[in-house]
């Protein structure tokens, strides 16, 4: 059960005093109802005049995505981490300026955004929402973008936790958990990019200074012609023979030719210059800069790596 407590009232300044936000990134007018550490409803006014809806578009204005979820209240455990150009951070490890991948549910597009704030909050009751391939901690009034079927024209539309069990009823009603993202500056080939998808998942990868190392190591036979083809002149291919190999319960199985590919040196110290990677710390950072069709590449190399059907 929710705990109860004394219910108040907040204006403008008094918002001012306990959040960081000041305009144009101030969206709450006014706190209606405050319950400390439990639940607040607020307002905010739309004019029609804010800097954003002058492009966004021209003869009918519209509130972009990004902005309001910037103006709805968000909560989520201090552990989760969001994507920034460095990779995922937690709260603690990222600071206004910093650009984040923001999902904007009208368009269905994620796009980097500036991180205008962070709020966080001592004390906040959490639901759990989880599936066979979902789970997540929030508060009640966390918004979530939901693709709703049920509607006519299908559309996207952001819902707080507690109203989701209203729209569950239709079968395609369904929380948006991913998109298309801006393509990044780096175009590597399509091939180069599989390599590494390869290597990250299956392989074995060592950067010192100038020296670069990659190998890819596979038995699946199903998979060998591709990784094959993918390595071509740029590797050589080493098998070791298949054994008879005896678990820890004390069964015995046979074993597949174990295939290793190993890349050729000069191969690696040109695909990392290209890449701006210097050791391994910047390479969490690496598929926020790569372009579209290279992060395809390698997505897909890797979920083959993890014999995903």
């Amino acid at each position: 059960m929710a705990r109860l407590g004394a219910v108040t009232t907040l204006d403008r300044g008094q918002i001012e005093a306990l959040i960081p936000h000041r305009d144009p990134f101030l969206l709450i007018d006014r706190v209606t109802e405050l319950e400390p550490g439990v639940r607040a409803v607020a307002e905010h006014t739309f004019t029609g005049k804010e800097w954003y809806q002058a492009g966004h578009f021209p003869g009918n204005p519209i509130v972009p995505g990004v902005i309001l979820v910037e103006s709805m209240a968000q909560c989520v455990p201090l552990d989760a981490e969001i994507l920034t150009r460095r990779g995922f951070r937690r709260y603690d490890d990222i600071a206004l300026g910093d650009e984040v991948l923001a999902y904007d549910p009208q368009a269905d597009f994620c796009l980097w955004t500036p991180l205008r704030a962070v709020s966080v909050y001592a004390d906040q009751p959490t639901i759990l929402l989880s599936s066979r391939s979902f789970r997540a901690l929030c508060t009640s009034r966390h918004t979530w973008a939901v693709r709703l079927h049920s509607r006519r024209p299908i559309h996207n539309e952001l819902i707080e936790t507690d109203a989701l069990a209203a729209h569950s009823r239709h079968a395609g009603n369904a929380i948006v958990v991913a998109a298309v993202a801006e393509s990044g500056p780096i175009d590597i080939s399509e091939r180069d990019a599989a390599i590494l998808g390869w290597v990250f998942t299956d392989g074995w990868l060592q950067v010192s200074g100038d020296q670069v190392r990659m190998t890819i190591t596979q038995s699946k036979p199903a998979h060998m012609d591709d990784i094959r083809s993918l390595v071509g002149s740029m590797g050589r291919e080493y098998v070791t023979p298949g054994s008879l190999r005896t678990f820890p319960g004390g069964r015995s199985f046979p074993t597949r030719d174990a295939h290793r590919f190993e890349l050729r040196a000069p191969y690696g110290r040109d695909l990392f210059a290209r890449l701006g990677i210097r050791g391994k710390s910047d390479l969490p950072s690496l598929v926020t800069r790569l372009s579209s069709p290279a992060r395809r590449a390698m997505l897909d190399a890797m979920l083959r790596a993890e014999a995903h059907q």
